[in-house]
């Protein structure tokens, strides 16, 4: 009997070491740590729960021994969670932000089935809220900036419609109109950029805006119909985005100005945009059934395609590629998402 004895409590020393050494290892974490016996009393807390009770929470005396209620950061009773322990799995704990004082806490706390007690853990997240502060600040700035830009670039484009108006000469109101939507493209951007939280422009809302300003300035084109298929849920950079909107301006404006010159040849003109997206690779074509060009002539003495050309290239980094006959022009650009 005594020898069955002395093994019993040698089973239970070994397992009480090997408890405290267990409990040792949560000295090594940066969290505070306590455990609770059913009766809401501090059986247990690591070094980081004395520092932080210590040091930002203000407790002059020791924690050991305290009651839950004395050391709990927010307002809920310890007889609560014992009603709420069937709802707080080990998976899924009872979880809140607690602000106290200058600082902020991410509160866990565990119902342990087997024994009944109740582990705490607080982790201080002042430095991520200051940081997630910080950031939404900087966000909100960078919005009203593009608010502003927005602003004023359409203030740009009232300037040139008054010049436009007021010039004598075909070739100047021209070339003041063409400004004007290519200023109108950047603005599109730029509107879009402050409504949002990031820099990542989704190309159907922009393109659609790049449309809608060009079909106004061509308004008096009634007998060319422009249709389009965008593919949703393609995003860029505000850089390369801008970029785009300014090719998809220059191509649907040299659709309009220069494939439909001979009316008598084409019944039914047609103008299509197409953007999709596979294998990473953003395919966008822009097609009519005019009368076509030399699409092997330079560039030089074309602003709107010699644009379009220096952007594919420096901007998005991509091919760019005509097709024209007296069937109609076809214009290709491939580059990566």
């Amino acid at each position: 009997m005594e020898q069955e004895r002395a093994a019993v409590s040698e089973r239970r020393n070994a397992a009480a070491s090997v408890e405290q050494k267990e409990l040792a290892l949560f000295d090594y974490i940066d969290e505070a740590f306590l455990i609770f016996d059913r009766a809401g009393y501090l059986m247990y807390f690591n070094q980081a729960a004395a520092e932080a009770y210590r040091n930002k929470l203000g407790y002059m005396d020791s924690i050991e021994g305290m009651h839950y209620s004395n050391l709990v950061l927010d307002s809920l009773p310890f007889e609560e969670i014992w009603q709420k322990g069937g709802e707080a799995p080990k998976e899924n704990p009872h979880q809140v932000e607690v602000h106290y004082g200058a600082y902020c806490f991410s509160v866990k706390r565990y119902l342990l089935p087997e024994n009944g007690n109740l582990v705490m853990i607080c982790k201080d997240i002042t430095d991520v809220k200051e940081k997630e502060a910080q950031l939404l600040s900087h966000t909100a700035t960078i919005r009203e900036m593009n608010h502003r830009v927005k602003n004023n670039l359409q203030t740009v484009v009232s300037l040139l419609r008054l010049q436009a108006q007021q010039s004598p000469g075909a070739a100047t109101k021209k070339a003041l109109s063409d400004s004007m939507n290519r200023v109108l493209s950047i603005a599109a951007t730029h509107e879009l950029l402050s409504s949002q939280q990031d820099d990542s422009i989704q190309i159907e809302q922009l393109l659609e805006k790049v449309i809608e300003n060009v079909q106004r300035c061509f308004s008096g084109h009634l007998d060319s119909a422009l249709t389009y298929s965008l593919e949703p849920d393609i995003c860029l950079d505000s850089s390369r985005a801008t970029s785009l909107a300014l090719i998809v301006n220059e191509l649907l404006q040299n659709s309009y100005e220069h494939a439909f010159k001979d009316k008598m040849a084409v019944k039914k003109p047609q103008i299509h945009l197409q953007v999709g997206l596979k294998n990473d690779i953003i395919n966008l074509k822009v097609s009519d059934n005019g009368s076509g060009y030399k699409a092997d002539q330079s560039f030089d003495d074309h602003l709107g395609l010699l644009l379009v050309d220096r952007f594919v290239q420096s901007k998005l980094l991509g091919r760019l590629s005509i097709q024209s006959d007296d069937t109609g022009t076809v214009t290709t650009i491939r580059f990566k998402q």
